[in-house]
């Protein structure tokens, strides 16, 4: 299945292809997923892969993770531009 020109699961894709949403982050979901915390603190992979179906390949798509690396999982640099 393709989505924006993108062949699901096919392989992973640079950091800096396709568009950006409205908050400027490209490949927000979907292609790894990415660690974050939980509210309690708990380590979670947010956002779905490239292996997961692409109905998890949401924003809201959260799920435990045992903080070991793997090739599905990444993290997101941000900052504070103010």
């Amino acid at each position: 299945m393709k989505y924006g020109g993108i062949e699901k699961g096919a392989e992973l894709v640079p950091a800096r292809a396709g568009s950006s949403n409205g908050f400027g982050l490209l490949n927000a979901v979907g292609n790894v997923q990415e660690w974050g915390l939980g509210t309690e603190g708990e380590l979670l992979a947010l956002g779905g892969s490239r292996i997961d179906p692409m109905s998890r390949c949401l924003a809201t798509t959260k799920k435990l993770h045992n903080g070991q690396p793997d090739e599905f999982t990444g993290f997101r640099v941000v900052r504070d531009v103010n």
